[in-house]
């Protein structure tokens, strides 16, 4: 099915008389194989750092969204610097989106999330909740952490999930998803912010525990120009 959606997204592209749209979708195409390649490589590697899992799944997902949101902008005749804030906007609420949706895959319950979960245990892959609760517990737990990870189980063991919550790594990451979000609401306009953010409120993310809770008040600013686009 997403090789069907790509090809046929390339198809859509070619019928525009201008050669932007199929050159986004080339360049982002490649990121988001190089991505998935990084990953694939990554399988069982849990001594993976943060940062690389952030370039990883800023690679293979959230490029994908800052396309779609500057592709939007530039075929609305929206200015240079105006599209380049919204590949920014995508860019962020792909990863906080990534970030979100690996952490259901550990501690999300299948009824309410609508999805197969444990798939990325399965796979042997290490994300941000297993990275984090990896780096901050004593070498005893490490060693029960990593035995339970080599087990490659469908189904998150009880165990994980109660260590993975009480050392702290569950609320980091959904707070590193938070930043991310005030990030991106921050760089709206306040009219859209407001709907934005109350859509997001009403969704099933919104059950998630302290998504929308900021407990340290601090929301770091980028500060950088656009990725890809400087």
């Amino acid at each position: 099915l997403g090789d069907y959606l790509f090809s046929r997204a390339f198809h859509l592209s070619c019928e525009f008389e201008t050669n932007i749209a199929s050159r986004e979708l080339s360049r982002t195409t490649n990121i988001m194989v190089a991505g998935e390649l990084l990953q694939a490589k990554a399988r069982d590697c849990f001594e993976l750092t943060e940062e690389r899992y952030l370039e990883i799944i800023g690679m293979k997902t959230a490029e994908l969204c800052a396309a779609s949101a500057r592709l939007g902008a530039i075929f609305s005749g929206a200015q240079t610097r105006v599209s380049r804030a919204f590949y920014d906007y995508g860019y962020n609420l792909g990863l906080a989106f990534q970030i979100i949706d690996d952490y259901l895959d550990i501690l999300g319950e299948e009824s309410r999330v609508g999805k197969s979960l444990g798939t990325d245990l399965g796979l042997g892959r290490a994300t941000l909740p297993v990275i984090r609760a990896l780096s901050t517990v004593d070498a005893k737990d490490r060693r029960k952490i990593l035995e339970l990870l080599a087990r490659h189980s469908q189904e998150t063991p009880a165990d994980l999930k109660k260590m993975i919550i009480s050392n702290g790594a569950a609320e980091y990451t959904l707070q590193k998803a938070k930043v991310l979000v005030d990030r991106l609401f921050r760089r709206s306009r306040p009219s859209r912010i407001r709907r934005t953010k109350n859509n997001f409120a009403n969704s099933p993310a919104s059950s998630l525990p302290g998504i929308f809770r900021n407990p340290g008040g601090h929301s770091p600013d980028r500060g950088e120009e656009v990725r890809g686009y400087s």
